[in-house]
């Protein structure tokens, strides 16, 4: 039998509490993160800041969490990706595929224990659209920690997005016809397609990230594979403070779409890859509420992948990609 490549495979996400004691510290991590809060004085003045935020919200997404069980189901959900993405690549290498948690264990420092210098690393982000608030904090978190042990990076291959690769698109495709095909013929016939992706303050965009351009391409090559006639559109959602961020935002628009009383709504959660409280409260409880209020008469939400084969074969097809390309 032929040797394997050894090669290690880092998961990058942001993590969640996986119980409400938890909530707090992962809020202040969050929004002591430079990467989301860009503030003048900011070494100085972010973790005062960071507390003062966390202080009037803690209550509030406390009881988000509760009512979603207690907790974040994001990291066994990753670890599920995790095991599935090993196997999946086990036939091409022998591979050790691990996590590295933004905001809450494992952090960076814990995934990268053991690997020693010279030894192949992908890092590859949960995340299929490149933002500097995303991917681009979890990569510079990975600089400070090689930086900081004083170990090169010259064997260790950044992958900074996969936003219209052919499997992604075909994943997202399949998932959404598995919700199509639950729904009544007039429904579908009517439906209004929402793709809602995670929102990110204008100023990042005006700075040169490219992750609303690269969700925008996401969406049209998705809904151009569905070949439906249905209109569509990209929102977005979870915005936090006062500066303006993209729009439309996936409330408002759903609130246009109830004055018409549009008689379906297909919201898909395309910035998403696994189900986290941005998804199971967010849109299945606050938006939906929202929605049937406003006046739409029915409201349809397509589930992220978890560990839907065509996602893992997406990762695969990824990190096979690069392996070549490196």
């Amino acid at each position: 039998m032929a040797h394997k490549h050894k090669l290690t495979v880092v998961l990058v996400n942001m993590g969640g509490p996986e119980s409400l004691e938890e909530i707090e510290p992962f809020l202040l991590n969050l929004f002591n993160d430079p990467d989301i809060i860009e503030i003048f004085g900011g070494r100085l003045f972010r973790p005062y800041v960071a507390r003062m935020i966390v202080k009037k919200r803690l209550p509030e997404v406390t009881e988000n969490y509760r009512l979603i069980g207690g907790g974040s189901p994001l990291l066994k959900i990753t670890q599920q990706q995790a095991e599935a993405l090993q196997n999946a690549l086990s036939e091409h290498f022998d591979a050790d595929v691990r996590i590295a948690m933004r905001y809450t264990r494992p952090f960076t420092e814990e995934a990268f224990q053991g690997i020693p210098n010279g030894h192949p690393v992908m890092v590859l982000p949960l995340y299929p659209h490149f933002s500097s608030t995303t991917t681009g904090s979890s990569f510079n978190e990975i600089y400070r920690h090689f930086k900081k042990h004083r170990k090169p990076l010259d064997a260790v291959t950044f992958i900074r997005d996969y936003h219209d690769h052919p499997t992604f698109i075909r994943a997202w495709s399949e998932q959404i016809r598995r919700t199509l095909k639950e729904m009544p013929e007039d429904h579908l016939r009517q439906a209004v397609f929402l793709y809602s992706a995670h929102g990110v303050p204008e100023y990042v965009i005006r700075r040169g990230d490219p992750y609303q351009q690269q969700v925008e391409r996401s969406v049209k090559l998705i809904h151009e594979a569905l070949g439906l006639p249905n209109p569509y559109m990209v929102t977005y959602q979870s915005k936090v403070g006062r500066r303006k961020w993209l729009e439309p935002s996936t409330e408002h628009q759903l609130i246009e779409l109830g004055k018409v009383r549009t008689p379906a709504v297909v919201v898909v959660p395309i910035s998403f890859v696994s189900e986290h409280s941005e998804t199971l409260y967010e849109l299945d409880m606050m938006l939906k509420d929202i929605a049937l209020d406003a006046g739409v008469q029915a409201y349809y939400r397509v589930p992220t992948f978890n560990d839907f084969d065509l996602y893992i074969q997406t990762l695969k097809e990824v990190v096979l990609q690069h392996g070549k390309t490196n």
